[in-house]
């Protein structure tokens, strides 16, 4: 089975993207779940939206 680069990959699932409730801030598409999840906990922890990120 042949192995998918990171771009091949992202076209294939879309990417993932998180946004803010508590501000009009959308992310752009990441590759995994996880480094979008550490993006809007990044987010989070800067701005003080604690709870009010989604991840999509």
């Amino acid at each position: 089975m042949k192995q998918l680069t990171v771009n091949e990959t992202q076209k294939i699932v879309g990417g993932v993207s998180w946004e803010c409730l508590a501000c009009p801030f959308k992310s752009a598409n990441h590759v995994f779940t996880a480094t979008a999840s550490q993006r809007a906990y990044e987010h989070e922890s800067r701005y003080g939206h604690y709870g009010k990120t989604r991840i999509r």
